[in-house]
């Protein structure tokens, strides 16, 4: 029997264990002595050589190695089998190896998880039987287990990585910006990697404000934007969401009626609407669907309003593009109405971009976090700004900048685990704190 390494004991590493169990001898690598579901897989998969708290693997005897999205090429947990030119997959290869159902993935700095759900929930509402996951939600290859229609799989940048099988029927990246430098190396890398969901994909779909997204290969390519579209393509003529095909434009639904608010949504509309297409739904389908879909936790999410502070918690947006477009979109023309909650672990990224979109909407901003210093040093001239140790100073201090009709937005720009386990329970933490502070 064959013999294959799993590098990583997380989420993804305990499905790839479920999944091959059996099949081949497995070995569980982890550098850490006490991974998240070691003991429950030490209880339920016996027959497995576990080797943890190692810092190399050794190869010998190995035939393949699957590597879970949070290890990169260069740790020795993997570069041995590299250097070896031992094969090496993640969970998406060896889901795309396991299901001949269409596949619909989907990438991109920002909006991935809401246009991922987005298009599962078109599908499903249109009577599909959908799996959806990746690195949002269910792990890829639990989804198996049900044996759907067809599959949306959200990938990052950290899967797409190892991968070497791209046969989906849709494919997109629906932007591009500065994130996990650290990790990559550089951003040309980062885009690099991004451009690979296209390779062999049936039809692609991009952004065309966004060149970074365009395909570089020849093939089937569709686009959404917010200007008038040409044929065959996504876009905004007046206050519609329209379809141009072969030169007759057809109205989906008014801008005015999409339940997710800001222009970055009504982007991630598009690029649902034209993937959802191309996995098989006409437009009357997209109209029914869209008006059900209530949006991610997490993600510009409305919390409450309180003496007419509204209160919004973007927790998920770890990177500087996912804040930009929250403060664009709840920013007013008018005046300044954001209070701003921010920092946590930038990632070594650019945090400049910032200050046009903080200049114009934000009237103070709380900082906290790892980071908090840096970003006061790129915005601090430009508004004022209040550094904190905890999320529930963070919003006794916004409360205390704010009056009735301004934003408290929780967008911190950074990585959370400088200080959280995870961004949902740093939104979480924010959610709880407006409970507590007295208004």
């Amino acid at each position: 029997m064959s013999k294959t390494a799993i590098v990583g004991l997380g989420k993804t590493g305990v499905s790839c264990l479920r999944h091959l169990y059996g099949k081949t001898d497995l070995i569980v690598v982890d550098s850490r002595e006490n991974p998240p579901a070691g003991a429950e897989s030490r209880k339920l998969f016996k027959e497995v050589d576990y080797r943890l708290g190692i810092n190399r693997l050794d190869c010998l005897g190995i035939d393949q190695v699957i590597v879970s999205p949070g290890v990169g090429l260069d740790s020795p947990l993997v570069a041995p089998a590299v250097a070896r030119e031992l094969p090496i997959k993640t969970d998406i290869d060896l889901f795309c190896e396991n299901t001949k159902a269409p596949i619909c993935a989907i990438t991109g700095t920002n909006g991935k998880s809401t246009v991922t759900s987005l298009v599962g929930h078109l599908l499903e509402t249109a009577g599909y039987d959908v799996g959806v996951g990746g690195n949002l939600g269910r792990p890829a290859l639990d989804l198996l287990e049900n044996n759907n229609q067809l599959y949306v799989l959200e990938l990052s940048s950290f899967q797409l990585e190892y991968m070497s099988n791209f046969e989906f029927s849709g494919a997109s990246i629906l932007n591009i910006s500065e994130d996990h430098i650290d990790r990559h190396g550089s951003y040309e890398l980062y885009v690099s990697i991004k451009q690979k969901i296209y390779r062999n994909s049936s039809t692609c779909v991009f952004n065309r404000h966004d060149p970074l997204t365009k395909p570089l290969a020849n093939g089937y390519h569709v686009s959404f934007g917010a200007d008038d579209p040409d044929t065959g393509n996504w876009g905004i003529r007046g206050d519609w969401l329209v379809l141009d095909e072969n030169s007759k434009t057809e109205q989906v639904i008014s801008v005015n009626d999409l339940p997710l608010k800001g222009k970055h949504n009504v982007l991630n509309v598009l690029a649902a609407f034209a993937l959802a297409r191309v996995m098989g739904l006409n437009t009357k389908s997209l109209t029914s669907g869209i008006e059900t879909f209530g949006g991610l936790p997490h993600r510009c999410q409305y919390v409450t309003d309180r003496s007419g502070i509204r209160f919004y918690n973007d927790s998920k947006a770890t990177n500087v593009g996912a804040s930009i477009a929250a403060i664009k979109a709840l920013g007013s023309r008018k005046e300044k109405n954001v209070v701003l909650i921010a920092g946590g672990d930038s990632k070594n990224a650019n945090l400049s971009p910032l200050k046009d979109p903080v200049s114009r909407h934000v009237k103070a901003a709380i900082l906290l976090g790892k980071d908090a210093a840096l970003m006061e040093a790129e915005i601090g001239s430009l508004v004022p700004t209040v550094c904190v140790e905890s999320i529930f100073e963070a919003v006794k201090e916004a409360v205390k900048l704010s009056i009735s009709g301004d934003v408290v937005l929780l967008s911190p720009a950074c990585t959370s685990l400088d200080m959280f386990s995870s961004f949902e329970a740093r939104g979480e933490e924010f959610v709880e704190s407006i409970k507590q502070v007295s208004i």
